[in-house]
């Protein structure tokens, strides 16, 4: 078994209805996170999970030069807590249960494996082609 995913089953009843969102702070991903609030008011959802993703940073030819791994990493690093602080204020201020969560990967793939391993119900991320007020909602795939 995934150590990630009895960590998950451990910490986590496994009939609690979560639903994750995908979260990059930008007016999309704030949209889907809105959107998994109203859910969990409504009584369709026990916890949200908060997930931001970075891919891992490209740090290679001439800027090599200026800038190594460890660097780059932290400012992604950055990036995420200050997204996750954001999203942590708008679900404290909306009363929900949530956790938040950072990964470094490839962020579809993360997503999917986080939500697998999680068990989540639903995954909510915000679209930049979809319509300002819908996001897009999807049920977890088995087959990953």
């Amino acid at each position: 078994m995934d150590p990630d995913a009895a960590q998950a089953r451990r910490k986590h009843p496994v009939d609690e209805r979560i639903v994750l969102v995908a979260y990059d702070g930008s007016d999309p991903s704030r949209r889907a996170l809105a959107h998994a609030i109203d859910l969990a008011r409504r009584g369709g959802v026990d916890r949200l999970h908060v997930l931001t993703v970075h891919p891992e940073p490209l740090v290679h030819g001439q800027i090599q030069v200026y800038m190594d791994h460890a660097p780059a990493a932290e400012a992604a690093s950055a990036h995420d807590r200050a997204g996750l602080a954001d999203a942590a204020s708008i679900c404290e201020r909306s009363g929900v249960r949530y956790d938040l969560e950072a990964r470094e990967g490839d962020p579809a793939q993360t997503i999917a494996q986080r939500a697998h391993t999680l068990g989540c119900t639903q995954i909510v991320m915000g679209s930049r082609c979809s319509a300002p007020s819908r996001p897009r909602c999807c049920r977890p795939h088995r087959y990953w």
